[in-house]
């Protein structure tokens, strides 16, 4: 007679396939995240490329239009001397362009001067003369440099912007915070609205942009609500409020304690928020006296 246990046949018994539902299921919360981590990688690529064409454009005209006049009104002039106006316009694509503009036209003024002010050569980019080899040269290596510089200007000169914008917009959020709680009379909702509105709208007119918002933080929380808004459109404050929980902008402002500025909403933010007007935004937190995170003070533009 036989002692094993005969195996479960009822309802309750465990199937093989329970096992893989189980492992698929622990999976599954991951899955979204990465989802939408992935979509937002693919609309910064979108919104990159979008303006890629202009910026070449712009390049390549700066770079050659001017360079070809020039070679028709002064073509007895040397490559050094063409190269010295070459890298004013590439230094000017660059400005207005980005480095893609400047790249753009670093190659439309090479092949200028090698076509049109080079006398003698063997071949593409092989003068016979030994002043226009490292006139040439000299021309590319200073013009890299250029590029770098103009960009790096560019940049800091960004960055020292919104640091001021988003200072003065923090400290006039928290002066009407510090405003409303001093207040001895108790303020109804309706009135602090007045006051917080009238603040977004102070703080966009100051620093002329087309949007504003204030979000103050939830007590016991690290989420933030919209209290007052301008400019996002009819449907606003729903658009901004996934940006105040989990993984949103302006929850990562209160987190990090530090502006944060969004060049381009198509590749960044929820698309609640991409639905409305506003293209570009910089955020900055209202930290009060006692380091504690008040809100964050939302800035938007129309245009990337």
């Amino acid at each position: 007679m036989s002692n094993r246990t005969p195996p479960q046949t009822g309802t309750n018994a465990p199937r093989w396939i329970d096992e893989i539902v189980d492992r698929v299921r622990a999976r599954v919360p991951a899955t979204p995240h990465r989802i939408l981590r992935l979509a937002g990688r693919s609309r910064r690529v979108d919104a990159i490329l979008a303006d890629l064409p202009w910026r070449i454009v712009i390049g390549v005209l700066l770079g050659g239009l001017p360079l070809a006049i020039l070679a028709l009104i002064a073509g007895s002039w040397s490559v050094a001397m063409a190269a010295v106006v070459a890298l004013a316009l590439v230094a000017f694509a660059t400005y207005l362009a980005d480095w893609v503009g400047g790249l753009s036209a670093l190659g439309m003024s090479f092949l200028i001067l090698d076509l049109l002010f080079v006398d003698h050569r063997t071949g593409f980019a092989r003068p016979t003369s030994r002043e226009d080899r490292v006139s040439l040269l000299i021309f590319v290596l200073a013009t890299v440099a250029i590029i770098w510089l103009v960009q790096r200007v560019k940049a800091e000169g960004t960055e020292d912007r919104q640091s001021a914008i988003a200072a003065r917009s923090a400290a006039s959020a928290l002066s009407a915070i510090e405003t409303i709680a001093a207040t001895r009379q108790r303020l109804s909702y309706a009135e602090r609205q007045q006051i917080y509105q009238a603040i977004v709208h102070s703080v966009v007119g100051v620093n002329r942009a087309h949007a504003g918002a204030l979000m103050l933080s939830l007590p016991g929380t690290d989420d933030f609500l919209p209290d007052a808004v301008y400019g996002f459109g009819a449907a606003g404050s729903d658009a901004l409020k996934p940006e105040g929980v989990e993984h949103g902008f302006v929850r990562r402002i209160g987190l990090e304690r530090r502006p944060l500025q969004v060049y381009d909403v198509r590749g960044t933010v929820t698309r609640e928020l991409q639905t409305t007007p506003v293209r570009a935004l910089l955020g900055a937190p209202v930290i009060s006296p006692d380091d504690r995170v008040l809100g964050v003070i939302v800035l938007g533009l129309l245009v990337p």
